[in-house]
């Protein structure tokens, strides 16, 4: 598990984009049962209820024999004030976590599967 990945900068980009994929369906599909514009922030929701932010993984078990549950300890200071600075923590943690175990991570989103001609395929 010690292994890192060497990634280019642009399967970076990727990688950022793929974390927040989740959290758009999430808004999409309140947003169509509510009617109206939803949108989801972590700093947003932990500065409006205090609620301390508490990472978590899951990583499926070999032959499907079930989930290992990581969770890690609360991050102090955050939100800090900063949107952006908070997202850029949130989407590294999220990077760092599929380096990890990229084995574990569900690669359903192509968002570069056409790429302009002489480029390298990312798929």
């Amino acid at each position: 598990m010690n292994e890192m990945l060497s990634l280019k900068p642009m399967q970076m980009d990727a990688l950022r984009e793929v974390a927040n994929i989740g959290a758009g369906h999430a808004a999409t599909a309140l947003s169509q049962m509510t009617s109206q514009r939803i949108m989801i922030s972590v700093p947003r929701i932990a500065k409006m209820t205090g609620a301390k932010v508490v990472p978590v993984t899951t990583r499926l078990l070999p032959d499907g024999e079930g989930y290992v549950v990581t969770f890690y300890p609360p991050w102090e200071n955050y939100p800090s004030g900063d949107d952006i600075a908070d997202t850029r923590r949130m989407n590294e943690f999220s990077e760092q976590r599929v380096l990890e175990m990229p084995e574990q991570y569900f690669w359903v989103h192509k968002r570069f599967k056409t790429r302009p001609e002489g480029e390298e395929k990312f798929y």
